[in-house]
């Protein structure tokens, strides 16, 4: 089963290059404030001699993957070096003025980077709170009473906040299930007469997600559940 977490492979301090702007005394104080940092957080890592911007030392981390491979994914770097370039200042409590630190934050890194990295960490199986379609509702047919009643759904739904599609076109209600398996949809709905009828669903649950098998639930009880499972960002199904 695929994991939506990525995992800490490790967490590197790169210190001081050849090529620094800075004294060695502003560049001590960074590096001692980035272990300092780290230490007090519980965090075991490495140093990387020389490998720092030529500003100031990064806390670098790095991801692995469910196949094994690490990634750059995110760093944070302290800065003593440009804010006195500059020539920046801010008035302290005691009237003067004093010279900030500025910290570089790149969390994800490359944005474009990181989600090709999670996208294939996952194999597209995303969490429900991270899924650009969490729902997808298929009706049987296409008669007026299904049509109304599955739109119907999916405004309720989007109240909600959650992304719903609804398939209402003229193909096998088989075809359309696979469809929406291909796709890695979370949760499939089947809308047909007895779900008009009885306002309960029984819902198909993407492989990875489930616990338990589900059973037959009031949809707007399966709304609100869908709801609560991307608000808590809950890896498996409640249902």
């Amino acid at each position: 089963m695929q994991k939506a977490e990525l995992k800490i492979s490790k967490v590197v301090l790169s210190t001081r290059p050849k090529k620094a702007a800075g004294g060695i005394h502003i560049w001590d104080k960074a590096i001692l404030n980035l272990k300092e940092a780290l230490e007090e957080e519980g965090e075991k890592y490495s140093v990387a001699e020389g490998e720092g911007a030529f500003y100031g030392p990064k806390i670098g981390i790095e991801m692995e993957d469910n196949f094994g491979r690490v990634w750059s994914c995110g760093t944070i770097q302290l800065d003593f070096v440009q804010p006195e370039r500059f020539e920046l200042s801010y008035t302290n409590q005691e009237g003067a003025d004093e010279v900030p630190v500025m910290i570089h934050c790149a969390l994800l890194g490359s944005v474009e980077r990181f989600l090709s990295v999670y996208i294939e960490h996952t194999a597209g199986k995303f969490p429900v709170w991270v899924s650009p379609e969490q729902i997808r509702l298929i009706t049987v047919n296409q008669t007026d009473a299904l049509t109304a009643f599955a739109e119907k759904i999916a405004v309720e739904a989007g109240e909600l906040g959650l992304r719903v599609v609804v398939d209402n076109s003229n193909e096998s209600v088989g075809k359309k299930i696979r469809e929406s398996e291909k796709a890695k949809v979370p949760y499939t709905l089947v809308i047909g007469e007895k779900e008009v009828e009885t306002g309960e669903t029984t819902p198909r649950v993407r492989g990875d997600l489930t616990v338990q098998e589900p059973a037959a639930i009031k949809i707007d009880n399966f709304l609100k559940t869908v709801h609560n499972e991307a608000k808590t960002r809950a890896s498996h199904t409640t249902l």
